[in-house]
């Protein structure tokens, strides 16, 4: 006689469907599309792309002349990634062009979660927070305001130059400026409801982000590896990723003086 087999349903096993972050995260890990280049908001018009995205940050940014006809700016943003035609009259906006030049993070949900948090310690440990803000603004569009906010919170020391007393960060703004800058570019989008922070303490900064390091440990100074090439370019272009190792070490030269 034939053998009879009998199978037990696990009811441990859930329908995918019912945990949409794990769904997200398994999408971007096996499918053929970067984060970047997937769609943040779909069939968006003409006017709402230029309310929800700050077109005339990537002009200032790159020195070049704003078009006035709004169909070669969406035909360029087109050609560099961040708006994607539907074929149907109107424009997708992708992450990347979300994360780039958006107005207002929060309005995106696939982006929302990825705002910079700084938060201002009394201390040297975290019993108590003297100031806690979010950024809601395009990485593109932000960055400089958000690095300013940030120097002004940092400890400072007087310093005298030509009989004049002056009060100056102790911390370099070149390298406080390319950790910041790494952190948003190499963060791990897969990791839902978690964006990049900042902490200030009393004797130090601490920049932390979504995902584990590419590289180990030490080989950091020596090795490049990138999680989000088309984020890596334009922010490198546009001067937010330099050398951060050679500011770091120019800060701690002059510390020992």
């Amino acid at each position: 006689m034939p053998a009879t087999h009998t199978f037990e349903l696990d009811n441990t096993v859930k329908p995918l469907s019912g945990f949409p972050d794990h769904e997200r995260a398994l999408w971007l890990a096996t499918g053929r599309h970067k984060f970047e280049d997937a769609i943040s908001t779909t069939h968006q018009t003409d006017d709402e792309i230029l309310e929800k995205l700050d077109i005339s940050a990537y002009y200032q940014l790159t020195g070049n002349e704003q078009p006035k006809k709004q169909s070669e700016i969406l035909r360029r943003f087109s050609q560099l990634g961040y708006l994607r035609d539907d074929m149907e009259g109107g424009y997708d906006i992708t992450n990347l062009g979300a994360l780039l030049f958006s107005r207002d993070l929060t309005i995106f949900p696939s982006v929302a979660g990825k705002s910079v948090r700084v938060i201002k310690y009394a201390a040297k440990d975290k019993r108590k927070s003297e100031e806690e803000t979010e950024g809601k603004r395009g990485y593109a569009v932000g960055f400089r305001g958000m690095l300013k906010f940030i120097m002004d919170r940092l400890p400072k020391h007087e310093i005298y130059k030509d009989g004049v007393r002056r009060t100056i960060s102790k911390y370099s703004e070149t390298a406080i400026r390319e950790i910041i800058a790494n952190a948003l570019i190499h963060q791990d989008f897969a990791v839902s409801g978690a964006g990049p922070v900042v902490e200030i303490y009393e004797d130090r900064i601490e920049v932390t982000n979504p995902g584990n390091s590419l590289i180990e440990v030490d080989r950091i100074i020596d090795e490049r590896r990138s999680r989000n090439q088309n984020l890596l370019r334009p922010c490198a272009k546009w001067g937010f990723a330099k050398n951060v190792a050679a500011a770091s070490i120019r800060q701690l030269s002059k510390s020992k003086k």
